[in-house]
């Protein structure tokens, strides 16, 4: 009797114990259930942070340098290749021999995984394959989350044993259900927090590339760089900016789910924008072009400044209707590090009062959202 009132009393003790530091989250020295701080991918210390970007990447330069912090690195590039599907199993075999792999693979973009001490090996033999840009690096310093969470879980699996003798000392149902209740919770927190450890340490040991792969060439249409340069307005294809109008223009009706971007005089072409709340958007404006050209010819001019000034590919175009008037649709992808972008543009050429002009409609975003989007805008063109 007097050894089951001893093992009642500390087993109370410590389940008491417990309770009060999980109460008041105590120090990790507690002998008892320590708190769990949070992961690093919910918290990131702003003092450990650090980027860089750069058009391209440096032979000579480590990016990812080894000390005694422990460090989590995330980077990206943008790689332009002849050949994408190619360059993209190539990337993925280079990874593999330098004992990584690849974590997943969408329509140009991919994630892989390479082991920190073979990154800047990885991040430069890429360059063989294509012309690497848009590079960017970031940093997180987990060093004092993985030694928290590795003291914490010490402290865990001592208590795990403490809890482990005492239920075979007990001698009571009761005794050994409230050891059974603590164990089992102190079990499932031991295997939570070692996933969270696996988790961290392994975001310190391989580095994360996002890389987005296009075709530098993409579905060109027959010109030069040369012409297109003769006409200005070709860059604004594609471009974010806002317009003067408040509505749109030709008569087309403003889709549904986009509102108007708010007007700044200062800088602005005419035209009008809209953007939804998922980032498509949505334009119209006008261009005056010399008398008797053909849309043939534009659309030409068109497809080539989407390829080589905005590095679009797939670029595909077709008869369409304006608001009943002959036009051209021409649709195209760009695969950017934050993803593919979908575009569209309707394009007509009309006689306004003896002048030619282009009447332009572009509507573009990421696919997702734009695929969502697209059959609203379509029937806005054609009301």
């Amino acid at each position: 009797m007097k050894k089951t009132h001893y093992l009642t009393y500390g087993l109370a003790l410590l389940l008491a114990g417990c309770t009060t530091i999980d109460a008041h989250r105590a120090a990790p020295e507690a002998a008892c259930v320590p708190d769990i701080i949070p992961v690093a991918d919910d918290a990131m210390p702003a003092s450990r942070m650090m980027a860089k970007s750069a058009r391209g990447v440096s032979n000579s330069s480590n990016y990812f340098q080894t000390s005694d912090r422990m460090m989590a690195y995330t980077a990206g590039f943008t790689l332009s290749v002849k050949q994408r599907d190619a360059a993209m199993d190539e990337l993925k075999k280079l990874a593999e021999s330098m004992n990584g792999y690849l974590v997943n693979s969408r329509r140009g973009n991919m994630t892989i995984k390479v082991p920190v001490k073979r990154a800047d090996e990885f991040l430069k033999s890429a360059g063989k394959y294509g012309k690497v840009s848009d590079f960017h690096i970031s940093a997180n310093d987990l060093t004092d989350t993985i030694t928290d969470l590795t003291v914490r879980l010490d402290n865990l699996r001592k208590l795990r044993t403490r809890l482990t003798e005492l239920l075979s000392a007990a001698k009571t149902v009761d005794e050994m259900l409230k050891v059974e209740r603590e164990l089992n919770r102190v079990t499932s927190e031991i295997e939570s927090m070692t996933a969270r450890l696996k988790n961290n340490q392994n975001q310190v040991d391989f580095v994360t590339f996002t890389v987005g792969v296009i075709e530098e060439h993409g579905a060109m249409p027959a010109g030069t760089p040369e012409a297109i340069d003769h006409f200005d307005f070709l860059s604004r294809f594609a471009d974010w900016s806002a317009g003067l109008e408040s509505y749109p223009l030709f008569g087309v009706k403003l889709p549904e789910a986009f509102v108007a971007i708010e007007r700044s005089p200062e800088g602005m072409k005419s035209g009008f924008a809209a953007i939804s709340s998922d980032d498509c958007i949505f334009r119209t404006w006008e261009e005056s072009v010399a008398n008797d050209s053909k849309l043939d010819f534009w659309q030409k001019m068109i497809c080539r400044a989407l390829s080589s000034k905005e590095s679009f590919d797939h670029i595909k175009c077709e008869k369409f209707e304006l608001k009943g008037i002959a036009a051209i649709k021409i649709t195209a992808q760009a695969t950017t590090v934050r993803g593919l972008q979908n575009y569209m543009a309707v394009v007509a050429l009309v006689d306004r009062w003896g002048h030619d002009e282009l009447q332009i409609v572009e509507f573009f975003g990421p696919e997702e959202a734009f695929a969502k989007h697209e059959k609203a805008v379509l029937d806005a063109l054609k009301k």
